[in-house]
């Protein structure tokens, strides 16, 4: 059997996703999850096997069966999905409690935008990127220039006393299409101490990211 994609989220992005992912690599085997019914018609369409489910439960539930089988997961909803796996996954005796990132993290990232939730969006681009980069190793493809940074290694070298960075790296599957291994996944989990600790917990490919920040707690400390 050949590559399977998980593509968690069937609206537009999903099918954009499975669309390009289909024309990329034909021979790939797509599985797509989403809760709404309709949009899973949709993408059903385009070639993808659907399930109409919880994203996060359904990759949860598809990885402890069949991790060996996914070689990519590509996210398309509007949650962190690396974050709310890895958090579902943490061991039973930890409670999470988001918390905003320390005021000089903001300072490292590029045009940072906060979204729901405390979520905080990234971009080394302060204008609206082509869905269909091909994302070239050395050079932006809108200004022609070097990257001012490549932005998972930036987010992997912070270094704040007190505080983990942990980040995800996208990888580019198809021109705007990203996704990350299970391998990904399964060692940021690792990475969580399993005592107390803050994480600042970041997906990124080359130029755009998301992070949350969170203290972990023991839910028992005495």
């Amino acid at each position: 059997m050949g590559e399977m994609v998980l593509i968690v989220g069937a609206g537009k992005f999903g099918r954009k996703a499975a669309q390009r992912l289909r024309e990329q690599m034909p021979e790939t085997t797509i599985i797509a999850v989403d809760q709404n019914f309709s949009d899973c018609k949709k993408i059903a369409v385009l070639g993808a096997h659907t399930v109409c489910a919880d994203g996060v439960w359904f990759l949860d539930q598809l990885l402890h069966k069949n991790r060996e089988r996914i070689s990519w997961i590509v996210p398309c909803v509007p949650i962190h999905l690396s974050w709310e796996w890895v958090r579902l996954n943490l061991p039973g005796d930890r409670q999470v409690h988001p918390c905003p990132p320390p005021p000089e993290v903001i300072d490292m990232l590029p045009n940072p935008m906060e979204g729901d939730e405390g979520v905080l969006y990234m971009s080394n681009a302060d204008f609206i990127c082509p869905d269909n980069c091909p994302e070239p190793a050395d050079f932006c493809t809108v200004t022609k220039k070097p990257r001012p940074r490549i932005l998972y290694q930036s987010l992997g070298s912070i270094k704040i006393p007190g505080w983990q960075s942990i980040v995800v790296r996208s990888h580019q599957l198809a021109p705007g299409v990203g996704g990350y291994t299970p391998e990904a996944l399964y060692n940021a989990l690792s990475c969580i101490k399993t005592e107390k600790t803050s994480v600042l917990f970041s997906t990124a490919c080359a130029c755009h990211g998301v992070m949350m920040a969170s203290e972990i707690w023991p839910k028992n400390p005495f």
